[in-house]
């Protein structure tokens, strides 16, 4: 808000907005207390809205200050909290992770398992805490991401895998109508408050998700821990930065693998699973690599980071050895 901030609830006052660039006490009328809704008028971008508010405290700021320079002081404020809050990286687009989730899709859907892909603006914070809060999400058995991540080794709480950035509810609308404050990450102490699994397995197809910090007995502090406490049999995460098409090939042949694949005799335990597909992917010729590719990008153009000029382009451990299976093997 420009000239006047609120906090709280309010408890007997309604301001009426000056016509001039300041806010005054004059403003501000008294209304009797009880229990029912106060109204009030809220002020931002030009725009007006009327709110009704519960009954209690008020805490009112008032700024001397000309509007303009209020503004541009509280947009600056509000820039310090949310990089506080989730950092104000920029996120380089990840073409092979949309390849990744619509190869796994087609691989569950031919083994007959009912599944929920959510694509682009789709795979959205608020979407993600609508599945935890009505229950939908611990009905799964394997929930997959395929993002980019981001880790605090200081505060493994803000540790966060990225959601879309885009379309996200306004987070004053939110506030005034006491909702949740999105910012398009997906962060370990969300997923500690508010998801609640009996999946097989959930994958954080991104970079150094198995990171956080060593707290002695507890282990590392982060996404693991939170995953596991929330209910989930196994995780899957990586110990580095990971590329993209060799991420995406890896995850296509663990998940084949667990689904029994054309070749084995039956389904791999989750931990030779994930063996297999490290073996799979330090093997592959530049042919068989672009041979797995086609179809796996059915038929799209998609630029991925160069594949390395070499006889087996991911022989090196940097490719094939980042991820991690932790909890049950089988």
């Amino acid at each position: 808000m420009s000239g006047c901030s609120y906090s709280g609830s309010p408890r007997a006052s309604r301001p009426e907005w000056p016509s001039g660039r300041g806010c005054s006490r004059r403003y501000l009328k008294t209304v009797a207390e009880g229990d029912k809704p106060v109204a009030v008028e809220v002020w931002r971008d030009g725009r007006s809205s009327r709110r009704d508010l519960a009954p209690g405290k008020l805490g009112v700021v008032f700024d001397p200050r000309p509007a303009p320079a209020a503004i541009a002081e509280q947009r600056k404020l509000e820039q310090v909290f949310r990089s506080a809050r989730g950092g104000d990286e920029k996120f380089n687009p990840l073409p092979g992770t949309r390849s990744e989730v619509e190869a796994l899709t087609r691989l569950f859907k031919s083994d007959g398992r009912p599944t929920r892909t959510l694509l682009a603006a789709d795979a959205s914070e608020p979407e993600m805490d609508r599945l935890a809060a009505s229950g939908e999400l611990g009905r799964f058995g394997f929930i997959h991401l395929a993002t980019h991540g981001v880790i605090d080794e200081g505060v493994p709480a803000r540790s966060a895998v990225i959601l879309t950035q885009t379309g996200l509810p306004d987070p004053l609308e939110q506030v005034l109508n006491h909702k949740p404050v999105f910012d398009g990450r997906l962060s370990v102490r969300e997923i500690q408050r508010g998801w609640d699994l009996k999946a097989e397995l959930v994958t954080l197809s991104a970079c150094e998700t198995a990171l956080g910090r060593d707290a002695s007995g507890e282990g590392f502090v982060g996404f693991t821990q939170a995953l596991l406490m929330s209910g989930t049999r196994s995780v899957c995460l990586s110990l580095w930065k990971v590329d993209d098409k060799a991420t995406a090939l890896l995850m296509q042949r663990f998940y084949a693998n667990l689904l029994g694949r054309p070749g084995l005799t039956g389904p791999l335990p989750k931990a030779e699973a994930l063996r297999e597909a490290k073996v799979w992917l330090r093997g592959l010729t530049r042919e068989q690599v672009d041979q797995e590719w086609n179809p796996l990008a059915r038929g799209k153009i998609i630029t991925t980071t160069e594949v390395p000029v070499a006889t087996h382009p991911f022989e090196h451990p940097h490719y094939w050895a980042a991820f991690i299976l932790v909890g049950d093997p089988s």
